[in-house]
């Protein structure tokens, strides 16, 4: 019976998030591995930003951005102490962000300067492929 109920709770808290995010205009992510939940509400911030809190560790967070932007770029400026990356992707600057919240949530933002017109779709793109990769380091 106990188990049920802390089940249930688990559930209506994630609907509960669901309904606040939506509101908010947030998009949520969800990853699921054998031994948790990692839950992850991204949004758009601005014309040119996305910014999202995860509780993924800070160590697997930065692995998994500094991973994602060597594939996708050159690294021009890096400092994990701080939480930073410049990256230079197809003519795009991208600064990258990794700000401790609290003890247990880290927020991840993204944002991209270009002359002509944003190129938010790469900030997406790096964004939720460091989530992905992130919650895959959490789990191990």
């Amino acid at each position: 019976m106990m188990r049920k109920t802390a089940g249930m709770a688990v559930v209506l808290m994630l609907a509960a998030v669901l309904i606040m995010q939506s509101l908010q205009g947030c998009t949520p992510f969800f990853w699921t591995s054998k031994s948790q939940t990692l839950l992850t509400s991204g949004k758009m911030v601005g014309r040119n930003t996305i910014q999202g809190d995860t509780d993924i560790f800070y160590r697997d967070l930065w692995d998994a951005v500094y991973m994602v932007s060597r594939i996708k770029g050159v690294i021009r400026q890096e400092s994990r102490a701080r939480g930073y990356i410049q990256l230079d992707v197809l003519s795009t600057i991208m600064d990258i962000r990794i700000i401790r919240m609290t003890k247990k949530i880290n927020r991840l933002r993204i944002t991209v300067k270009n002359e002509g017109e944003p190129r938010i779709d790469m900030a997406k793109e790096v964004f939720s492929k460091a989530i992905a990769e992130g919650a895959r380091l959490s789990e191990k």
